[in-house]
């Protein structure tokens, strides 16, 4: 009896056991637990500075967009001036208009016109500074219709330092204002960096850079508005002269086919000629005709074995082209008598 309790007792687990058991199932807990907190954190992380990346790309992309595609008109000074305030370089202030293309941000709310004031701008968003794009019509609203609302985009919260830097080619150095708000710059840097997440100083590989070519002019008013060019007065080639010269009569058009002849007067003279011989020779047997002549190319004016073609049919003489009447008397054919003596 006492053997049977003896084994009971013996195969439980003391009080020391159960501690250091749970001891140890704490331990490993709180390691995988911790390892799920440090791969959930690393992960957060990896997002939150893809997303910075792309916010980044996003905004100095925007700004390179709009500055590729500025214009200016200098008869409308007052619609197309650069306007920019870069004393205070924590808050900077740089305003244009620039034709965007259609997949521009905000395109959406502008029905399709490419043409706009672009303003960036530095402004305090959520207690940080942020890199801010305004967008607005160039054209005026009328009177009596409602004005047209200014499009607002954050482009890059968490700004840290934004700069716009100009080329100048008097000094051929990069200035920080430009005072020919009249004229377009030929080259613009910007340079933008966000705020480290580690909160540490913004380093030089964290700035970014990108320099801008502006193709674009200032268009000047003599190619806006160009003179007209006079109009044409008199000469020959005018439509009044053509017309004239067609009311003159019938006189005017046969003095012009006449000089216009394709006969000389020495093929005139021998046309003149042959009628007068064939005249003289009258009714009578003429002799035989050759092959050729017998299809009026001889020029003598027979009519050949076949008969009944005309005189001068074919006929042509050097340097004119051949004359074909355009209609042939059907009487004037006559078909050529076989060996029986029938037709």
């Amino acid at each position: 009896m006492k053997q049977n309790q003896h084994q009971k007792r013996a195969a439980g687990f003391t009080l020391v056991e159960a501690i250091v058991a749970v001891s140890i199932l704490g331990m490993v807990s709180f390691m995988v637990f911790k390892s799920l907190l440090s791969v959930m954190g690393a992960t957060k992380m990896g997002a939150e500075a893809a997303d910075q990346v792309q916010r980044e790309r996003v905004a100095i992309k925007t700004v390179e967009v709009g500055l590729r595609g500025m214009v200016s008109y200098e008869q409308n000074q007052d619609m197309y001036a650069l306007d920019m305030d870069l004393i205070d370089q924590d808050y900077p202030y740089f305003s244009f208009v620039a034709r965007v293309p259609p997949d521009f941000i905000g395109s959406r709310e502008f029905n399709g016109q490419a043409l706009r004031r672009l303003s960036f701008f530095v402004d305090d968003v959520d207690e940080s500074r942020a890199l801010v794009l305004e967008q607005s019509h160039v054209m005026r609203t009328p009177q009596g219709e409602d004005p047209v609302p200014v499009v607002r985009s954050i482009l890059a919260p968490q700004l840290e330092q934004f700069m716009i830097l100009f080329w100048s080619t008097s000094a051929e150095a990069w200035i920080d204002e430009w005072t020919e708000t009249n004229s377009l710059p030929s080259r613009v840097k910007v340079e933008m960096a966000l705020t480290r997440q580690d909160g540490g100083d913004v380093q030089l590989k964290d700035i970014h850079k990108r320099e801008v070519a502006i193709h674009s002019i200032s268009i000047t008013k003599a190619n806006q508005n160009p003179d007209l060019p006079a109009a044409v007065r008199g000469g020959s080639s005018g439509r009044g002269s053509s017309r004239g010269s067609s009311s003159r009569g019938s006189s005017s058009r046969g003095s012009s086919k006449s000089g216009s002849s394709r006969y000389t007067p020495e093929q005139i003279a021998a046309w003149k000629k042959r009628q007068a011989e064939q005249s003289r020779k009258g009714s009578g047997q003429r002799p035989p005709s050759s092959p050729s002549s017998r299809f009026g190319q001889s020029g003598s004016g027979s009519r050949g074995a076949f008969g009944g073609l005309p005189s001068g049919f074919g006929a042509f003489q050097q340097g004119s082209k051949p004359t074909i009447p355009t209609v042939i008397p059907r009487s004037s054919f006559a078909l050529p008598a076989d060996n029986n003596g029938s037709k």
